[in-house]
């Protein structure tokens, strides 16, 4: 019988499990630090989900809140940047920082249902009208988990990742029906 997935908020207990999906999903340049996660946790509890299969992480989602702005300065879609930095409690905007799924448990759980639940959950416990992440262009699959969820590519990032460019994504959500983008 195959356990449900539940997702809990990350606690520090969950660093190493997490740091260990992190080096899984990304090359080792994008890797962020074991204290940039921590320091999420810490300034935004709420925002940072795991995906669990009883006690076993599956992968996770970090998020800030941050003050809408139609456009940012690039600084702070800097790798590693201090959550504090930009997180606001009353912010509007959803930051999307890091997303990832163990790829071994993907048969249990794959990236698009796990961002949508995220995204579900998230939006029934905090208030927010839009959100924006940051991806690499070359990464078709998240690419097009995020399009298959509203986001619509805003501005570009040349070479943001080495040689290889970053593409900022941003939905706007209905407010009349939580968790739903208005761009699908």
């Amino acid at each position: 019988m195959c356990m449900p997935i539940e997702i809990r908020l990350l606690e520090q207990e969950h660093i190493d499990r997490l740091m260990e999906i992190e080096t899984l999903s990304f090359p080792e340049g994008i890797c962020e630090d074991a204290s940039v996660y921590e320091r999420r946790i810490q300034v935004w509890h709420q925002g940072n989900l795991g995906f669990f299969n009883g006690r076993t992480l599956l992968g996770f989602l970090c998020c800030e809140l941050w003050e809408f702005q139609k456009s940012y300065d690039l600084a702070r879609f800097s790798l590693s940047h201090d959550p504090n930095s930009y997180h606001r409690p009353s912010g509007s905007e959803l930051y999307i920082s890091s997303f990832a799924l163990d790829p071994k448990y993907r048969h249990l759980l794959r990236g698009k249902t796990a961002f949508s639940l995220g995204m579900e959950y998230l939006g029934l416990s905090q208030s927010f009208s839009s959100a924006i992440l940051l991806v690499s262009d070359e990464w078709e699959a998240a690419k097009r988990i995020y399009r298959d969820y509203g986001f619509i590519e805003i501005r570009r990032l040349r070479q943001f990742f080495g040689n290889t460019d970053a593409v900022v994504m941003r939905t706007v959500f209905d407010s009349s029906i939580i968790g739903i983008p208005k761009n699908t």
